[in-house]
């Protein structure tokens, strides 16, 4: 019966031994896989959905790191990457979920235990609008002096962005630093409302436009519309009912004395002699002496329209 009892009592202290060692070995596991909560940095990729704009509301996000002491220490503000698909994004949703956490190279022993972490978004339908590109001038022109029409490469631009936000666009705008010689070269397109304010949530392509404008004596420059000069007649019943010019008006400039004497620009003669058919014609313009468009050679639109006269006016 003693030896019985020996044997027992030699078991149970086999069994306390060995459950010391788990505990042992559990505790020192635990004390080899330390935690710490860091700010990881946020960090968007991908495209939103087609129609969608996402604004994110947080650069930052705290989470979880567990790993060896040393990299837990040497892990600094920022060095995780909290990763954000924007293709995830959904009409009404106020937050986007962090898909991954990204360590540094020199923390490869670095874990992420299980967690959820999201971001404030707002996320917006978009729309898409053209608009044509103005200028809005920073200074007066000099004493005396006048500037150009200005000249504005592309003269449209497309502008996209979050519904309410484009819908809020009155104008874009150009703003040269224009020079008493004038100025040409690119410049940045903005948008603003009808109260002058800039609307930044959008996005302009192209973002700048080439802009040329030159300073003229006031007494050398004139706008003059374009009066389209006809010879011949249409075949008949047909009759001329209409002319239109493309541009209607044109700046020039030349000595004082010749553009005084100018009311109008004539083109070069448009011969309409048997036409049939409403017509639409190129032409120069005819101008005298020493007179020149102030942007160079221009060439005019003419577009003739015609009726037929043995039917009654509409």
């Amino acid at each position: 019966m003693i030896r019985g009892l020996r044997e027992n009592l030699a078991l149970k202290l086999i069994a306390l031994a060995t459950a010391i060692m788990i505990w042992s070995y559990a505790a020192t596991e635990r004390a080899g896989a330390p935690t710490r909560q860091v700010i990881a940095e946020v960090v968007p990729t991908g495209q939103p959905p087609d129609g969608l704009t996402v604004d994110l509301g947080a650069e930052t996000v705290t989470v979880e790191i567990a790993g060896p002491r040393a990299q837990l220490d040497a892990v600094v503000r920022g060095a995780i990457k909290a990763i954000v698909d924007l293709s995830a994004a959904r009409p009404g949703a106020r937050t986007l979920r962090v898909t991954r956490f990204v360590s540094p190279p020199e923390a490869a022993g670095i874990t992420f235990p299980g967690q959820v972490r999201t971001v404030p978004a707002r996320i917006e339908t978009t729309a898409r609008k053209r608009m044509q590109i103005t200028v809005q001038y920073r200074t007066e022109p000099p004493l005396g002096k006048r500037f150009t029409t200005p000249r504005i490469e592309p003269g449209w631009a497309d502008v996209e962005g979050a519904r309410d936000s484009v819908e809020s666009i009155a104008s874009i705008v150009v703003r040269p630093d224009v020079e008493p010689q004038g100025f040409g070269g690119q410049v940045p397109i903005d948008a603003v409302d009808r109260n002058g304010l800039a609307v930044d949530a959008v996005r302009i392509d192209p973002p700048t436009a080439y802009v040329e404008i030159q300073a003229r004596n006031l007494a050398e420059v004139r706008t003059l519309i374009v009066s389209p000069t006809l010879v011949g007649r249409p075949a008949p019943p047909f009759v001329v009912s209409a002319v239109s010019c493309d541009p209607v008006q044109v700046e020039v400039t030349g000595p004082v004395a010749e553009l005084i004497a100018l009311r109008a620009l004539r083109t070069h003669p448009i011969n309409v002699d048997g036409i049939a058919a409403d017509t639409t014609r190129q032409v120069a313009l005819d101008l005298p002496g020493s007179v020149q468009p102030v942007r160079g050679a221009v060439l005019v639109n003419v577009t003739v329209r015609l009726r037929d006269a043995s039917r009654p006016e509409p």
